[in-house]
C-alpha cells in the first residue's frame, strides 16, 4: 500500500481538491441559502428513507452533516465513505470513484451532491452501480443546472466559490446516465424554488417563484435484477463490505 508521501502527485493533488470541495461545501451550508437548502433537503430525504432498508448504507463524499440523517433509514450499518473525517467515527478513507468495497455487497448508497463536484461522474456511478446489490436504493441529491441557480452559477463560476465552481448534473443527463447502467428511476423530486441570494425581499420573492425550476432535485433510483440465470445457489455474505482479499476495481 502506498503512504500519503508515495502517492504519485496527480492522484494526491486530485484528493487535496476534493478534500478543499467537501470542506467549502460544509462551510456554504452552514449559512444561507445554504442552511435553507438543507433544511429543505433533510425533509425530502426523510420522506424517503425510511423505504431503505438492509444491511449496509452507504454515504459516498459530500458534506458530513448528511450523515447525521441516516438514522432515519432501516439498515443496519450506516458508514462514510471519502477523504475527509467522519462525524461519527464510521469512516472508510476513499476516492468515491475508486471504492474498496465488493461487489454486490451493499443495500443502498446516498451521492449528497457528490456527483456535482467528482472529476468523473459517470465513474463515480459505475462503482455505485458495481457495489449494489440487485434492487439496492441509490439517493442523489443534485444541482439543477437548468434553473435560476444554474444560470448564476455561469455567472459566478469563474469566481471559484462554492458552490458555483461545481458541474451541476442536469436530470435528464442523470437519468440517462442511470439507464445505462442498469437503475430504475423510483421517484424524482424537484427542490428548493428560492434565489440563489440572501435578501431582506426575500419574503416577498419567494411566493413569486412558485413555477420556477427547482435549485436541487432528489433522485431515488433501484438497480435492476439480473435477467441472467445463476449457476448454484445464490447465497449473500453477511459481513463481507471489505474484504481481506484483493479489491474489485470497476474495469
Amino acid at each position: 500500500m502506498l503512504r500519503p508521501m508515495d502517492r504519485p502527485s496527480g492522484i494526491a493533488s486530485a484528493r487535496q481538491q476534493l478534500l478543499d470541495a467537501n470542506r467549502r461545501l460544509a462551510a456554504w451550508y452552514a449559512d444561507e441559502p445554504g442552511l435553507s437548502l438543507f433544511q429543505e433537503e433533510r425533509r425530502a430525504l426523510e420522506d424517503r428513507l425510511p423505504d431503505v432498508f438492509g444491511y449496509y448504507l452507504l454515504q459516498l463524499g459530500g458534506p458530513a452533516v448528511f450523515a447525521s440523517l441516516l438514522g432515519d433509514s432501516r439498515v443496519r450499518w450506516k458508514f462514510y465513505v471519502g477523504v475527509d473525517d467522519a462525524p461519527s467515527g464510521a469512516a472508510v478513507y476513499a476516492e468515491p470513484e475508486s471504492l474498496p468495497i465488493a461487489s454486490d455487497s451493499v443495500d443502498a448508497v446516498l451521492l449528497p451532491h457528490t456527483l456535482d463536484f467528482s472529476s468523473d461522474p459517470h465513474q463515480l456511478l459505475r462503482e455505485v452501480e458495481r457495489v449494489l446489490i440487485p434492487e439496492g436504493h441509490l439517493l442523489i441529491l443534485g444541482f439543477n443546472p437548468w434553473s435560476l441557480w444554474g444560470l448564476w452559477r455561469i455567472l459566478r463560476k469563474q469566481g471559484g466559490q462554492t458552490p458555483w465552481n461545481g458541474q451541476f448534473v442536469g436530470q435528464r443527463r442523470l437519468h440517462d446516465w442511470l439507464s445505462l447502467l442498469g437503475f430504475d428511476i423510483a421517484h424524482a423530486h424537484s427542490l428548493f424554488r428560492r434565489p440563489p441570494f440572501s435578501s431582506p425581499r426575500l419574503p416577498r420573492i419567494v411566493p413569486r417563484m412558485r413555477l420556477a425550476p427547482g435549485a436541487a432535485y432528489l433522485v431515488h433510483a433501484r438497480k435492476r435484477v439480473s435477467t441472467l440465470t445463476p449457476v448454484g445457489p445464490l447465497v449473500r455474505k453477511i459481513g463481507g463490505l471489505i474484504g481481506s482479499g484483493v479489491t474489485e476495481p470497476t474495469p
